[in-house]
């Protein structure tokens, strides 16, 4: 072999290693991308795992809030106004005076946008119904307070000056007390519905279990 001929199969011998080396280089170059992409995608499935579980402990938590508030609203309205309207007799005026100026609804105005995007559109509506049926029967009794202090003054002046006209407003008064209780009734039966299928769906739920 002479010279040139060795010196052209060196180079292309060394051609061949650089090819080699080439190739070699880029297929690890690829697998150590495609390792870098997986473990990657890992921590933002783990992330995005994490992130979930933390959300579904948060709204949990709501649900496991307004499930007492909701409970405890309950025991409260059956052991005073519930209560007295259940044994209420029909035709007679509710003369009862329920103060009822503050909020009672503090969970569920403070967590109306969770509530508004829960996936469970049937809980979803239970909730919000009952609560709005709560605020109809507070506003109820509000009007109801008024009707029976205009009653109580009625019968007061009337007391005082029993004239046929003061007998004539305290009629008409205690006639407003007789057909508002009708009112209140309805109320009162509309809401103790609701209350109660709104707490058996946020059991069934599972806001009563521990487990996270």
């Amino acid at each position: 072999m002479s010279l040139e001929q060795g010196l052209i199969s060196q180079g292309k011998y060394q051609m061949q290693i650089d090819w080699i080396s080439a190739v070699t280089g880029l297929v690890g170059a690829i697998i150590g991308g495609l390792c870098t992409l997986i473990g990657v995608q890992r921590q933002l499935h783990a992330s995005t795992t994490e992130q979930k579980r933390r959300e579904d402990i948060h709204r949990k938590a709501i649900l496991q809030a307004l499930h007492d508030e909701l409970e405890t609203l309950s025991e409260v309205y059956k052991s005073s106004a519930g209560g007295q309207i259940a044994v209420h007799q029909a035709g007679a005026p509710l003369l009862l005076y329920w103060p009822v100026s503050f909020d009672y609804f503090s969970v569920y105005h403070g967590n109306a946008a969770l509530i508004g995007h829960l996936k469970d559109n049937d809980l979803r509506k239970s909730i919000i119904q009952t609560y709005t049926y709560a605020k109809a029967t507070v506003d109820s009794f509000k009007l109801n307070n008024i009707f029976v202090e205009k009653y109580q003054q009625s019968v007061f002046i009337t007391s005082q000056a029993p004239t046929d006209a003061n007998k004539q407003v305290m009629q008409a008064n205690h006639h407003q007390l007789v057909q508002y209780a009708i009112v209140l009734h309805e109320s009162h039966k509309r809401l103790e519905r609701s209350l109660e299928d709104t707490l058996r769906r946020l059991r069934k739920a599972g806001v009563l279990s521990e487990q996270n």
